[in-house]
């Protein structure tokens, strides 16, 4: 099975790490330090196979959320990194999404996501 997940966690993680040293692979509830940004792995199926019936091409996509307790301007900094390195990835970006928080209004938050068809054997 195809899976770039963990590698482009990696490497997104690596690209922000300046601005947002706290990062992980959960999105769920409050973030466990700010800034935080979490990344989810939303789909990852098969798109394509070969003749024999080996995974070809999968189509990725990938939601990332950028946290700050101080501002919404600090999320959306941390997100255009992230961005920026999705990009280089060949991702393709929606969003954004700033959906309110309504258990903690001091936390601001934004929802990017992104997708790509990867092939079996390209370098990411």
């Amino acid at each position: 099975m195809l899976d770039v997940f963990n590698r482009i966690f990696t490497t997104v993680k690596k690209a922000i790490s300046e601005k947002c040293p706290n990062a992980g692979t959960s999105t769920d509830g409050s973030p466990p330090a700010f800034p935080y940004t979490g990344f989810k792995q939303l789909e990852n199926s098969s798109t394509s196979d070969d003749l024999e019936n080996n995974e070809n091409a999968v189509t990725s996509t990938i939601e990332i959320t950028a946290y700050s307790n101080k501002n919404l301007t600090e999320a959306k900094s941390i997100a255009a990194l992230a961005a920026d390195a999705m990009r280089e990835l060949g991702y393709r970006r929606t969003g954004p999404f700033t959906p309110g928080n309504a258990a903690d209004t001091n936390i601001y938050r934004v929802i990017y996501r992104y997708s790509r068809v990867i092939g079996a054997g390209e370098e990411i």
